[in-house]
């Protein structure tokens, strides 16, 4: 019994040590990853008005939200990506204004009579590519094709013995270093 318990511990350890050289790179990303991914946000509405004494716009409404996203990211090991998601919840600002109602006064002043409410988009599904890239200390980027589109910051959090992801987060980078979009990717 005790033979067996040392040779399955000595296995153990030249498993690990042999994985332990595995350096993390592009190729340490591959194959399909589940993700979601949260934004919070306040959300605003108003009304234009226009009144004898007074045109322009009068705030209303606000709420705060959590719009999501949940899909799947393709990694191809050598620094290409695909991805295809949906996103819920997201704020319809258009459709929010439509929804408050006002008048004018005996007086030419604006009067908000209706505050009205958030108006939420259905689900909207979206794809793309991409291109990304895996440093050294488990960290990386992934850059949307297309313009106006933000980069991803990437922490690979967890690996299995071949050295390829198993979990990783994500951070929207918006175009002032703010981090805007968060979420996880889970290797499927």
């Amino acid at each position: 019994m005790k033979t067996i318990l040392l040779v399955s511990i000595s296995i153990l350890t030249l498993a690990v040590a042999a994985f332990a050289g595995v350096k993390p790179s592009d190729a340490s990303l591959k194959g399909v990853y589940g993700f979601n991914s949260a934004k919070p946000q306040t959300n605003s509405w108003w009304a234009q008005v226009s009144c004898p004494n007074y045109t322009g716009t009068i705030g209303a409404g606000s709420d705060t939200s959590t719009p999501v996203s949940d899909g799947t990211f393709t990694f191809d090991g050598k620094g290409d990506v695909t991805f295809s998601f949906y996103k819920y919840g997201q704020f319809d600002q258009t459709l929010s204004n439509e929804t408050v109602q006002w008048t004018c006064d005996q007086n030419g002043n604006p009067i908000i009579t209706n505050n009205g409410y958030a108006v939420y988009d259905a689900p909207v599904a979206e794809s793309g590519s991409g291109t990304y890239t895996v440093n050294s200390d488990y960290t990386g980027v992934l850059n949307p094709s297309g313009g106006g589109s933000s980069s991803f910051v990437l922490r690979i959090a967890g690996t299995n013995a071949k050295g390829l992801a198993t979990t990783v987060f994500f951070h929207e980078l918006g175009s002032d270093n703010h981090s805007s979009d968060d979420g996880v990717a889970i290797k499927q």
